[in-house]
């Protein structure tokens, strides 16, 4: 077994999880691995409401535009989940493997990564024109510059507890 906290990457990847909104380290993990999916729903879920308030708060919508804004964001949540489960996986692929880690586990890893980083890009772009034509270009480009960030902060959360490659 890997000697660094195999939940709390697994917990990390792709959830988003930075500093100000909730730090999986600090929660408790589950006692057995079979817990592990109810707990990261249980992150997942906090995280979304957390997600919700700063997004309400920074895009200062309108009632209309606010009806017009959530369906298509949740539409792309909903999206951008099964990339994050995704990446999940790759993590706790990595957990396993860190202590056995050879090239073509390694080049299986990496290229399975950089995949979804372009799917999360192409998700990105999608939902940018579907922004841009329900709420106009100024609002997209607030919203997607709004998910940049936390996108940033949390793979930036992600890499700071995930060892290099030995």
């Amino acid at each position: 077994m890997a000697r660094w906290n195999v939940t709390v990457c697994a917990v990390t990847a792709g959830l988003w999880l930075f500093a100000p909104l909730a730090r999986a380290e600090d929660a408790a993990p589950p006692a057995d691995a079979g817990n592990l999916n109810s707990y990261i729903e249980v992150l997942r879920s906090d995280i979304r409401t957390q997600k919700t308030a700063i997004i309400t708060q920074a895009m200062h919508f309108s009632d209309e535009q606010a009806k017009v804004f959530w369906p298509i964001q949740r539409d792309y949540e909903n999206q951008l989940s099964k990339i994050t489960d995704q990446r999940i996986e790759v993590i706790k692929e990595y957990a396993r493997d860190y202590d056995t880690m050879d090239d073509a586990k390694a080049n299986r890893l990496a290229e399975r990564y950089l995949a979804l980083d372009a799917d999360r890009l192409a998700l990105k772009e999608r939902y940018y024109k579907k922004f841009k034509k329900a709420l106009g270009a100024k609002t997209a480009a607030r919203f997607i510059q709004l998910e940049n960030r936390m996108n940033l902060l949390g793979d930036l959360q992600l890499a700071s507890n995930l060892p290099l490659m030995k």
